[in-house]
């Protein structure tokens, strides 16, 4: 106990399971402290990583900032973020240009490239226009041979996730 001469636990924290951890702030006193916690993959945003990859395509904080739309406290916020996510630094901040450290080179070339999918994933997804699926056509002969083959090639170019499924018979059997 703390109470004990020539022991003191002022300042002492317990060990951190799931719950707080326990300091002593003042003999007898004690108080709730949040215990760090390893970072969850939940605890990383696309926001954070997209402003990492900004930041290194424009070549600087200021510049993310601008195309980001956003101010650049917020831009270093998420890169904070991020560091403390890796638990490593991103960048050298000893030069006033945005210089990658290793870790940094390493995590922007994943990041490009799932920065790159996903924004083909909302492009793709949130184009109303874009169709999507399987289109079954049934054609008879004729059909196929003259202007179906220009139908196809202009289905094809418009809307690439789409499926066509093109069947050419007798009229009686489509």
């Amino acid at each position: 106990d703390g109470s004990r001469k020539g022991l003191s636990l002022v300042g002492v924290r317990l060990p951190c399971q799931r719950n707080p951890t326990m300091v002593l702030h003042r003999r007898d006193r004690w108080r709730n402290v949040r215990c760090q916690r390893e970072p969850t993959l939940s605890d990383m945003n696309l926001k954070q990583l997209t402003t990492f990859v900004r930041i290194v395509e424009k070549g600087s904080f200021a510049a993310a900032a601008e195309a980001l739309h956003t101010t650049q406290s917020t831009v270093s916020a998420r890169v904070k973020e991020l560091e403390h996510y890796f638990g490593v630094e991103l960048f050298d901040r000893s030069s006033h240009r945005a210089q990658l450290t290793a870790k940094g080179r390493e995590l922007f070339g994943m990041s490009r490239h799932v920065v790159g999918e996903l924004e083909q994933l909302r492009d793709r997804i949130a184009d109303k226009q874009a169709l999507t699926g399987t289109l079954r056509l049934g054609v008879v002969g004729v059909v196929a041979g003259t202007w179906l083959p220009a139908l196809v090639g202009e289905l094809r170019e418009r809307h690439p996730a789409l499926e066509l499924r093109v069947e050419v018979a007798l009229s009686r059997t489509l």
